[in-house]
């Protein structure tokens, strides 16, 4: 059950992977994806997995790794677009900014 008041701090404390799903950046191309926010957190440092319309990362431990990215992008355009360092998987491959997968 997830209703009620403090539903997110429910989610972020309950010890299971938190995926954020959202669009990349903002409507007028500013970061979305940022180093420090500049308002109070539900949880801070909870997110597992973040989900947005150009890339999937997973954080490791020490920072997000890109895992996919969609068509037509490249790892270096998904980097200049997040605020923070990223770095990619090591399926990774130059192809078409592509994954390789087995």
């Amino acid at each position: 059950d997830l209703g009620g008041i403090g539903g997110a701090m429910d989610l972020v404390a309950g010890g299971g992977t938190v995926m954020v799903m959202m669009t990349h950046t903002a409507k007028n191309g500013a970061h979305k994806l940022v180093a420090e926010c500049d308002y109070p957190l539900t949880g801070p440092a909870c997110v597992d997995i973040v989900v947005t319309d150009l890339a999937v990362s997973r954080w490791n431990g020490e920072r997000f790794v890109v895992e996919r990215i969609a068509d037509g992008f490249s790892f270096d355009e998904i980097a200049e677009l997040t605020d923070f360092p990223l770095v990619a998987s090591p399926e990774f491959t130059a192809r078409e900014g592509a994954f390789a997968r087995d």
